[in-house]
């Protein structure tokens, strides 16, 4: 029995200890694979790069290509000194510079109504447009001129009196002069004792009553030339009384001021009308003017050439060909706006060519500017900056000093001594530069440039994208 059990209990150390020497073997067999595959791949890497480095030092050298100047094709126009005649060219609209709304100077019933009392009509001067009824009025002129003829009568009869009364003052005179002279040698008598006493003091008694009567004339005199003054005033009042009643007769007829086009009506037959209400609204056609805007600068320089009077040319774009209209700066605004910094200036039309147009029309507006002498007239997109251009000399682009004068539309009035035989450039190029290379359009490039491609090649074969050289 117990060697049963220590023969059944001695093939359990000898199964662990296999074990464990069966797995040291194994962890020794995997490093030693590691570090197999290792090496391996180490050894592939070196002859890959190897391989690489060979490959690149055998391959041949790349053939260099020549360095190439860009150049760019331009338009140009040839310079040619000329005179020029500058326009200021702005926009404006049509104004009417004589208006009127008639207002009734008398009241009633209205009786009559022009044909022609319509908006957009067209009526004449001293066209009767409306009539009141003149009844009334027509009283009043009677009973004026009534009036004025009794005054004229009462006055003929004051005259009459004083000159029946300067007749008497004259006899009175007489008298006194006789009396007088009486008493004179009377007196002289009784010194001498040829007359009495009683026959001087009976001749002094009368000479005294002589005097009283010329005393009593003259004031009667007096007042007949006053009253023959307020029988005047009681004429010229009954005049006045009368010219006024025939002006306000002649009131019941509203006639148009002047020749124009109706704007406004607000009144029909039978209607009836107030003191000073308005009837017609109007304007004068022949009295039309172009309102438009210039600048401060504009504004002194023409003030520097004399504003008015002035020639513009008004044009109306319409089809099937513009109406153009002259006319002359008649005034210019009162100050300069603040918003806009120009000042509003008026043009009157002619009357003639103008017929056909009405107020708020849009027009065109030119008006005459400076002539210059000798100056050069070029697209605007030939000035660069605003003081200078480009010629073509030889091959390249040559900055020249320029002054602009003025403009006249698309084009710029400009003052440039350009050398002889130079071309002007009309092109805009971004690059434009002093001796940048450039071709005139239609001619042939030079040999080894590229119109408008690449890029200038500076030294060491740096490519430097259109910059000009030096």
């Amino acid at each position: 029995m117990e060697r049963e059990l220590d023969a059944s209990a001695d093939p359990a150390p000898t199964v662990e200890h296999s074990l464990v020497h069966s797995a040291g073997r194994r962890r020794r067999t995997s490093f030693l694979g590691a570090l197999t595959r290792i090496a391996v791949a180490v050894a592939i890497i070196g002859a890959a790069g190897y391989q690489v480095s060979s490959m690149i030092s055998d391959q041949p050298a790349p053939v260099e290509r020549q360095p190439r100047e860009r150049s760019f094709t331009v338009s140009v126009v040839e310079p040619v000194p000329q005179s020029v005649q500058t326009h200021l060219k702005t926009y404006g609209e049509i104004v009417a510079a004589r208006s009127i709304d008639i207002r009734s100077q008398v009241a009633g019933e209205v009786v009559e109504v022009s044909d022609n009392l319509k908006v957009g009509a067209a009526v004449g001067e001293g066209e009767v447009l409306l009539r009141v009824d003149s009844f009334e009025y027509d009283g009043q002129v009677t009973l004026a001129r009534a009036n004025l003829a009794d005054a004229q009568l009462a006055l003929s009869e004051a005259r009459s009196a004083r000159e029946l009364e300067g007749s008497a003052l004259e006899f009175a005179r007489t008298q006194l002069a006789a009396d007088e002279r009486d008493l004179e040698r009377a007196n002289t008598l009784m010194d001498r004792g040829s007359a009495t006493r009683q026959t001087v003091e009976q001749l002094e008694l009368t000479v005294a009553e002589r005097r009283q009567a010329v005393a009593q004339h003259q004031s009667s005199l007096v007042g007949l030339e006053a009253e023959i003054q307020r029988r005047q005033a009681a004429i010229e009042a009954s005049r006045w009384s009368l010219d006024q009643a025939l002006r306000a007769q002649a009131n019941t007829l509203v006639k148009a001021p002047f020749a124009g086009i109706v704007t406004a009506e607000n009144v029909d037959l039978a209607s009836v009308v107030a003191n000073n209400e308005t009837l017609v609204s109007m304007y004068e056609t022949a009295s039309l003017n172009a309102r438009f805007v210039v600048s401060d600068q504009q504004y002194g320089q023409l003030m520097r050439m004399g504003l008015v009077g002035r020639p513009v040319q008004v044009v109306w774009q319409i089809e099937p060909e513009p109406l153009v209209v002259d006319g002359a700066i008649d005034r210019a605004g009162a100050q300069v706006d603040a918003a806009s910094g120009g000042v509003e200036m008026f043009a009157a039309l002619d009357s003639v060519q103008s017929t056909a147009i009405r107020p708020g029309t849009f027009v065109e507006v030119s008006v005459a500017g400076p002539r210059f002498e000798g100056v050069l007239r070029l697209p605007e997109t030939a000035v660069y900056g605003g003081d200078h251009i480009f010629v073509v000399r030889d091959g390249r682009m040559a900055r020249i000093d320029a002054e602009v004068l003025g403009r006249e539309g698309e084009d710029v009035i400009v003052r440039a001594d350009i050398p002889e035989g130079e071309p002007v450039i009309t092109t805009r190029l971004a690059q434009a530069g002093e001796g940048l290379r450039v071709t005139v359009e239609g001619e042939a490039p030079e040999a080894g440039f590229r119109p408008g491609q690449g890029g200038f090649r500076g030294p060491g074969g740096g490519s430097r994208g259109g910059i000009p050289p030096g």
